[in-house]
C-alpha cells in the first residue's frame, strides 16, 4: 500500500493543433524536452531538440504531446510490507531518479504520474526481499534490498537509477529493543557507581546536584530519624505485655540484633551427632571430638572414668526340704526300729 509520494508529470504539454496553423505554429522542442506528434493514420512522429517540426503549419495531427527528458527526483513510502514474522510489518520510504527514454513510449501508455507508474515493480521487489528476513535483521535486509534494486535500471522508456531505501518501522520492536538497549547501558554505568561503595556514591550525587550536599544531608538526616522511631517502637513492642507474642519475639530481635549485631550470630552452633566411625578415628587421633554445623571438628577433654561399683553376691538358694511319707516315715525313724 502507497503512502507519501513524490512524483511529476513526464507529459508537460499536450496540444489538439487544428488543420491550419498560420499563427500557432508547431515549435521545435527545446533542449529537455521532445515532442511526439500523433498523425491522424501512421506511427507517432518523434521530434528531437533543435529538429525542424515536419508539417508544422498544414501537417494533420490529432495530437501533439511535449515530452520532458528531465531528470527528476522521486520518492514514495509503501506500508504494510511482510516480513519473515508474520506479526511485524515493516514500512519502508524509496528515493530514486527518474527520466523518459523513450517519449512516444511515454506517449503511447498514457503516462501521468510518473512514480505510481513505477511503484508496483518497486513495491514486488521489497515485498519478496524482505519477506525473507526478520524484523530485527535490519542492516541485512536493506543491504539485500538495494542490490537488487539497482538491478531494476528501467523499462517501457524510463529510467531508474540512485536507490536509497529506508525503513520506518512503524511496530513496537525498535522501540522496545531501544529502550532495552539504553536501560541496559544506564545500569552498566551505575553499576560501577554501586560497587564504588558510599564514597562513589556521594560523588555520583554530587555529580547529579551541581556539588550541592544538601538534599543528601537531608537525606540522611531523615534515614537516621525513622531509624530512632524504629528503635524506639521495637522496644516499646518487646517489652509490652499485651503485644502479640509474634510481634514481641520479631521486636526483640531486632532489638538484639541492633544492640549485638546479627540475630543468628547468637544462637549457639549447631552439633553434628558422630557417627562410630568417626569416634573410633578420634579416639586413634588422641580423644573425642564433636563437629559443629559447619563441619569443623571440635576436640572435646576427656572425661575421667566414673568408678563403677562392683556388682552383689547372689545368696545360695536354701535347700529344698524333705518330704516324710506317711506310711514308710522317714529314713531315720525307720532305722529305729
Amino acid at each position: 500500500m502507497i503512502g507519501d509520494i513524490d512524483t511529476y508529470d513526464p507529459i508537460v504539454e499536450e496540444i489538439f493543433p487544428r488543420a491550419v496553423r498560420l499563427l500557432d505554429r508547431l515549435e521545435s522542442p527545446s533542449m529537455d524536452t521532445a515532442l511526439v506528434l500523433e498523425p491522424m493514420r501512421g506511427d507517432p512522429v518523434l521530434v528531437s531538440a533543435g529538429e525542424k517540426v515536419p508539417g508544422a503549419v498544414l501537417g494533420r495531427y490529432r495530437r501533439a504531446a511535449r515530452v520532458t527528458l528531465r531528470v527528476v527526483q522521486c520518492r514514495f513510502v509503501e506500508d504494510d510490507i511482510p516480513t519473515a514474522d508474520p506479526g511485524f510489518l515493516q514500512r519502508a520510504e524509496v528515493r530514486f531518479t527518474c527520466q523518459v527514454t523513450d517519449p512516444v513510449e511515454i506517449v503511447r501508455s498514457g503516462i501521468r504520474d510518473m512514480t505510481r507508474a513505477v511503484q508496483p515493480s518497486l513495491a514486488g521487489i521489497m515485498s519478496d526481499v524482505l519477506s525473507e528476513f526478520d524484523v530485527s535483521e535490519y542492516n541485512t535486509a536493506l543491504k539485500t534490498l538495494k542490490r537488487e534494486l539497482e538491478v531494476l535500471r528501467g523499462r517501457g522508456g524510463i529510467a531508474l537509477g540512485n536507490f536509497h531505501v529506508k525503513l520506518l518501522n512503524k511496530s513496537e520492536y525498535y522501540d522496545h529493543t531501544r529502550d532495552m538497549r539504553i536501560e541496559s547501558m544506564r545500569r552498566r554505568d551505575m553499576r560501577g557507581v554501586v560497587d564504588g561503595g558510599r564514597e562513589e556514591l556521594i560523588a555520583q550525587h554530587l555529580v547529579k546536584h551541581d556539588g550541592d550536599p544538601t538534599s543528601l544531608l537531608a537525606a540522611e538526616a531523615e534515614a537516621v530519624d525513622r531509624d530512632k522511631d524504629r528503635m524506639i517502637e521495637m522496644v516499646r513492642i518487646s517489652t509490652d505485655e499485651d503485644a502479640d507474642p509474634v510481634e514481641m519475639r520479631e521486636a526483640r530481635r531486632h532489638v538484639f540484633g541492633k544492640i549485638f549485631g546479627d540475630p543468628a550470630m547468637l544462637k549457639p552452633p549447631e552439633r553434628k551427632r558422630l557417627s562410630r566411625r568417626d569416634v573410633i578415628a578420634s579416639r586413634r587421633d588422641g580423644g573425642p571430638a564433636e563437629v559443629t554445623a559447619g563441619g569443623e571438628a571440635e576436640p572435646v577433654e576427656p572425661r575421667e572414668p566414673r568408678e563403677v561399683a562392683p556388682p552383689p553376691v547372689p545368696e545360695p538358694p536354701p535347700a529344698p526340704e524333705k518330704r516324710v511319707s506317711r506310711l514308710r516315715g522317714s529314713a531315720a525313724e525307720r532305722r529305729g526300729r
